[in-house]
Formats: C-alpha cells, structure tokens, sequence
C-alpha cells in the first residue's frame, strides 16, 4: 500500500496547513525567470503548483500516490493550464523550463544508481538551461545532530483538533532515518480517525547529491539554508538545491 493513501491524503492538507507554502513558491519564482513551463515531480496535492499557476504557462504535476493525485485534482480542476499524472517522469513527453520536488522528494530514493537516474531523468526533461529546484534533510547535519527521537505537533483548524507524533530512528552508520508517525484527528471530544505510517529517509550529503547532479548533464549547483537566501552550512538541518541544467 501506498504510505500516503485515501486516509492521509483526506487530511494531509490540514496537516500541512502551516507549511510556508508561500514563502517557497516565491523562492521558486526568484530562480525561475524563464516561467514557460514548470513540472512538479512528487506534486502531492498541487500546494506549490497551485500558487505557482498564476505565473507559469503550463504546469504538469507528477506523483506515484493517486489518492493525492485525487486531492490535487479537486484543487486544480477550474485552472486550464494544470495538468496531473502518475506516470514515471521518464516517460512524460515534452521539456520544461523548470523542474521541481520538493518537500524531501529525493530522502525518499534509498540508492546511487536510483538518485543518478532521478537526476538523469530531471535533466532530461529540462530545456537547455532550464533550472531545477528541490529541497532535502542535509545528510551531514544529521550525523552533527540528530533528529529528535519524538516530536509532536497539535493543530486547531476547522473545529479539529489534529495531534500528530513523529518518532524517528537515526542510523547514523547507513546514512537513514526511519519515522513512524502517529495521526490522531479529532472533532470536539471524539476521536473520527487513527493514521498510523512509516517513512523511510535516506540521508544523502550535498556532496554526493551535487557529484551525481554534475554527472548527470548539471552545473555545480547552488545549496542554500532552507528557501532562503542565505548559503547553507554543515549545520544547517534542511536545505534547498538550485541547479541549471548545462
């Protein structure tokens, strides 16, 4: 089964409701001065597309999950210029002017020759120097500080009450982190639904993932703290990837 199925994806927008969605869309826009085209690669439920459909001409969403697809679709269904699919983005036709995926898309791909084809497959899908942007954990400072072994998050919206506890199992030695995560959603007094699912994180460091992106047809990118200007550093905890394709 697919970790973001019919449940989580019910909720998933509230449970993200106070993800910056803004903030990185005009990051996006900053780097991103050729707005012919965008593809989104693991698009969820549009968050970022949406916004940015007032500013590119066409956009096509990519994600494996199709209940997010499902969301998403709901969402975009009034904008002509957003189109969804499922399928493998080496098999989508047509090049962009910039690609993105973003919300730890590539933590998720858990080998070399998997992440190189990833790369392999954005590059290919950009038009000469198109941009591709995506944002990831920062493998060197989880070996300098750990994620927390639990984590939880209250959210109040729309007369819920959503509890939420991540628990996270570092490896340090494999580079991976594993997160079991606990849903609990509430209506008044009444719990309406339990979500239980497990993520899987493979730590990459900026120097592997920048080796792989020049081997793959990219420029030495750009690495800055987490959709904000400043250059990312050892300890910055997440950070985000700007890179043109040569």
């Amino acid at each position: 089964m697919n970790t973001y199925d019919h449940r989580l994806s019910k909720y998933y927008d509230l449970i993200y409701s106070s993800k910056a969605y803004k903030k990185e869309a005009d990051f996006i826009l900053k780097h991103c001065p050729n707005r012919n085209s965008l593809i989104d690669i693991g698009c969820g439920t549009c968050n970022h597309s949406l916004i940015l459909s007032e500013h590119f001409n066409t956009i096509l969403g990519l994600d494996e999950s199709l209940p997010m697809l499902m969301r998403a679709k709901q969402k975009t269904d009034h904008l002509p210029n957003v189109a969804l699919t499922n399928e493998k983005i080496e098999t989508v036709k047509g090049r962009f002017s910039c690609a993105i995926s973003m919300f730890n898309v590539i933590n998720h791909i858990h080998t070399i020759e998997q992440l190189s084809l990833f790369f392999e497959t954005a590059n290919t899908a950009l038009i000469a120097d198109g941009v591709f942007i995506f944002d990831c954990w920062n493998g060197v400072s989880c070996i300098i500080d750990p994620p927390k072994l639990h984590e939880k998050r209250e959210i109040h919206i729309d007369n819920m009450h959503i509890i939420c506890d991540y628990y996270s199992n570092t490896d340090i030695f494999n580079s991976t982190c594993e997160m079991k995560n606990e849903i609990s959603i509430k209506k008044g007094d009444t719990v309406v639904e339990n979500i239980q699912y497990e993520l899987k994180h493979t730590l990459w460091t900026p120097k592997i993932i920048t080796n792989l992106l020049l081997d793959n047809g990219f420029e030495s990118p750009d690495i800055y703290a987490y959709f904000t200007k400043e250059k990312a550093v050892a300890s910055t905890s997440r950070i985000t990837f700007v890179v043109k394709k040569k």
